[in-house]
């Protein structure tokens, strides 16, 4: 895909209309050209403006409709949907987010769902809260641990990574496979590097019952540096919002030789690879075996925007043929 270049000092009305007709092209809505026509005389950077008009449209055709919470640093699924709607915005497609994109803050913010949105939504949602017609559900972890409905056959349906597949199915009214699973790295790696290592051990997932359970002082844990808790205090004697909570437990790992988690799925083990830890997941017995990360896990789990818009199309792809290979009975095609 060939980005779309243009000189912010020398923007005029007639190259703004030119823009906008590419637009009005994927969008098929008959009002483009009159939009376009009220935006070119606007001051400011064209991108949000070109946004602004997706929003204003109407319900003519589909907009993707992004659900996520606030953008939480320490929270690799609320990552994860927020790079997503940034990527399908970067890569063209109509975007709009029930709360403000952390990567892009251009994207219109919309919580309700007009009649032709796709809603799109990991399984910490749990349920269809914005009610939209058309649902496409993203599972980013095991289908049948967080998700609280069903998935129905005119609900879109794709899977995070080929380990939660089986999982998913048992939720899902209409068959999936390995065609299903869609993949976006989540790791933004900007503080993830080896710093001096002053700490022997650090531990993860101890305190929190819902991990395998894990008897009681294992020997890693003496004189172990726990990754606090959110809800923990920091050294100024108060307690933070998330990013700090983030940057904090990113410290501890640049600082540590050893990493042990109780959770084997958390992004951590990546991070701590990252910043030169040995990584060690701790079993069932109390006893931990040494995880080696590879170069590839890397490569497949960072953050490359330029490289994970193409990303983006394939996502958007997957869900526009689902609901395109509805018949009438099940939902109106897009």
């Amino acid at each position: 895909m060939t980005p779309l270049k243009l000189d912010l000092q020398s923007i005029t009305s007639t190259a703004i209309t030119a823009a906008f007709e590419s637009i009005h092209e994927r969008q098929q809505k008959t009002d483009a050209l009159d939009l376009a026509q009220r935006i070119a005389g606007a001051a400011g950077a064209v991108q949000p403006y070109l946004y602004r008009a997706f929003d204003l449209c109407g319900d003519t055709a589909y907009r993707f409709l992004v659900d996520f919470p606030e953008y939480a640093a320490c929270n690799g699924g609320c990552r994860t949907m927020h790079y997503l709607a940034s990527l399908l915005a970067a890569a063209g497609y109509p975007v709009a987010t029930t709360r403000l994109c952390f990567f892009d803050p251009c994207i219109p913010v919309s919580p309700y769902a007009k009649e032709n949105d796709i809603t799109v939504c990991c399984d910490g949602a749990r349920v269809n809260r914005l009610d939209s017609r058309r649902n496409c559900w993203w599972m980013l972890c095991y289908g049948d641990m967080y998700f609280k409905s069903r998935v129905r056959k005119d609900e879109c349906c794709l899977v995070y990574q080929k380990e939660f597949l089986a999982s998913t199915r048992k939720v899902c009214d209409h068959p999936i496979t390995e065609n299903d699973i869609f993949y976006l790295p989540h790791i933004d790696p900007t503080w993830c590097f080896p710093g001096k290592k002053i700490i022997k051990n650090c531990v993860y997932g101890i305190e929190n019952a819902s991990k395998r359970s894990v008897p009681a002082n294992p020997k890693f844990l003496d004189g172990a540096v726990y990754i606090p808790h959110l809800a923990d205090f920091f050294p100024d004697g108060n307690r933070h919002v998330q990013d700090f909570s983030h940057q904090r437990t990113l410290a501890i790992l640049r600082a540590s030789e050893n990493f042990y988690t109780v959770d084997w799925n958390t992004v951590m083990i990546v991070e701590a690879s990252i910043c030169g830890c040995k990584v060690w997941l701790v079993q069932s017995d109390g006893s931990a075996v040494e995880h080696p990360v590879s170069l590839e896990t890397w490569h497949h789990e960072v953050m490359r925007p330029w490289l994970d818009v193409e990303l983006a199309t394939v996502f958007a792809e997957k869900v526009l043929a689902f609901f395109n290979g509805l018949t009438v009975d099940d939902s109106k095609p897009i």
